[in-house]
């Protein structure tokens, strides 16, 4: 599977996975993406159990180029570190087998009050 890992979005299309923090804050990417489409992503949060605690997921079918969007939650920033940041990642890559792709695109975001360097 190849999967990339990107800071700045040069354009939404295919797979494509974007992190929520605790209590449905979409980090940049994801507001950026949910005025793209209209506020897609917010009404998919509201329709859904999603909070964007660390690890929940949320996927979104068929929006304007974007094939499947998935929401990764990364839960509260004092508790992201190393660690969880990889947990994240096969998360993501669990999702991605189930669905059967063999690509996908992750914007990462920085997250502030997190214990993650940028480096």
């Amino acid at each position: 599977m190849k999967v990339e890992f990107s800071a700045f979005p040069k354009a939404f299309s295919g797979n494509v996975a974007v992190f929520v923090a605790a209590d449905k804050q979409l980090l940049a990417t994801a507001q950026t993406l949910d005025q793209q489409l209209g506020g897609a992503v917010g009404r998919a949060i509201a329709a859904s159990r999603f909070t964007g605690a660390k690890g929940q997921t949320l996927t979104v079918l068929g929006q304007a180029g974007i094939d499947r969007l998935t929401l990764v939650g990364v839960g509260k920033a004092r508790e992201l570190d190393a660690r969880a940041a990889e947990t994240l990642g096969g998360t993501l890559a669990a999702e991605a087998n189930a669905a059967g792709l063999t690509s996908f695109a992750v914007w990462v975001d920085g997250v502030k009050g997190t214990r993650l360097t940028d480096r």
